[in-house]
């Protein structure tokens, strides 16, 4: 009968061991990956800025060609008006 009991609390206690290592391999999986989504989610917002600001530049380049023509045409004008 003591036998029984020792083993019967044994193996209570592997079950308990086991599922306390379980749950806290789970939780702290659920903790890297929740870190692991924040780190994605500021890449992706990196990401996302430095496509905008090379758009803005590729923008500003547009526009200073623009400035670059018109002030030659000016300066065409100029020289017209001078000759």
């Amino acid at each position: 009968m003591e036998s029984l009991d020792m083993t019967t609390l044994g193996t209570l206690c592997a079950v308990v061991a086991f599922m306390y290592t379980y749950f806290k391999d789970r939780f702290d999986s659920g903790k890297a990956l929740g870190q692991l989504e924040e780190r994605v989610s500021r890449l992706e917002h990196r990401d996302k800025t430095i496509e905008q600001m090379s758009e803005s530049l590729t923008n500003l380049r547009v526009h200073i060609a623009k400035i670059e023509q018109e002030l030659s045409t000016v300066t065409e004008w100029i020289r017209s008006q001078k000759s």
